[in-house]
């Protein structure tokens, strides 16, 4: 691709060319969620930890275990002592008796008390949007796109654990990933089946190419166009303004193009949204056990 763009104009250097192909190929990327942009993934959730008990001061982010056996893997988990005061994420585990959360503790001191070491909250790097997760042990697809104000209306402890049916959006985490949690909380060992989108990283190595299936000469008439017009009239002695404009509408209608033919590789534009009728979040073995129920169709 670089080299083609320097065919339309040798001048420019390769550093600026590349820098124009990742700005073209990020501009593409946010169109819209296309096909090569989603991953297949899973959420692992282990067994929830409670050896031992522990003490906790007001204003530290220390805590400090007795009879515990923490370990690294415990990093990027969520802790609690009891419903009341909330998870907190593990930051660093010192050593078997010490780890050290992301905040301080905001609460009370509290000596010798028991506790809860689970996964609930989770993010992987690039994710654009989570598609589809599904609890693989229960059987059902888990509810999608619900915030944290719903859920701290319907659960603010989070008193409920077991049986995950639902995906709640988080904020970001420190990296700037997205993050969600899951709800209620596993306690036992499983792993989440998921779709997600991602968002793919720059081409940088000659060995870089789009994701599937975006034509890589969309982007090159795209940065010819920029070459073709860089520094103006006084500095590019190859300014044509009518061939870039040309190259543009030429990479705009390819475009257009690509994503009718992404859209046949897998909708992602409009889908039915399943929604209540006549599937239920409690599955399939639920719905062969239990009666019918009537659906207003009028809306469908």
């Amino acid at each position: 691709m670089v080299g083609q763009v320097l065919q339309a104009n040798p001048d420019l250097s390769a550093l600026q060319v590349i820098k124009w192909i990742n700005n073209h190929y990020r501009e593409i990327i946010r169109k819209r969620e296309w096909y090569g942009t989603m991953v297949r993934g899973q959420v692992t959730v282990p067994q929830v930890y409670t050896t031992g008990r522990i003490s906790v001061t007001n204003g530290s982010s220390t805590v400090v275990g007795t009879g515990t056996g923490f370990i690294q893997d415990m990093v990027g988990r969520q802790f609690r002592t009891g419903f009341t005061t909330g998870f907190s994420n593990i930051e660093s585990v010192e050593d078997a008796t010490h780890l050290t959360l992301d905040l301080p503790w905001g609460f009370q001191n509290a000596n010798l008390v028991g506790f809860q070491i689970m996964k609930t909250w989770f993010s992987f790097p690039n994710a654009r949007r989570m598609k589809e997760i599904v609890n693989q042990r229960q059987g059902y697809r888990l509810l999608m796109n619900v915030n944290q104000a719903s859920v701290n209306t319907y659960d603010t402890w989070r008193q409920t654990t077991g049986w995950t049916w639902m995906l709640a959006n988080k904020e970001a985490t420190a990296q700037g990933w997205a993050q969600w949690e899951l709800y209620p909380s596993a306690t036992l060992q499983q792993a989440f089946p998921f779709l997600a989108y991602i968002q793919p990283p720059d081409l940088v190595r000659d060995t870089d190419f789009p994701v599937a299936f975006i034509p890589t000469d969309i982007i090159v008439n795209l940065c010819i166009a920029d070459a073709l017009m860089w520094g103006g009239k006084s500095e590019n002695r190859r300014y044509d303004p009518s061939a870039a404009a040309l190259k543009r509408q030429e990479a705009t209608g390819a475009l257009i193009d690509t994503a009718n033919e992404d859209d046949a590789l897998y909708g992602t534009d409009s889908q039915w949204n399943y929604g209540s009728w006549p599937l239920s979040h409690y599955g399939s073995q639920w719905l062969q056990s239990h009666a019918s129920t009537p659906y207003d169709m009028s809306d469908y």
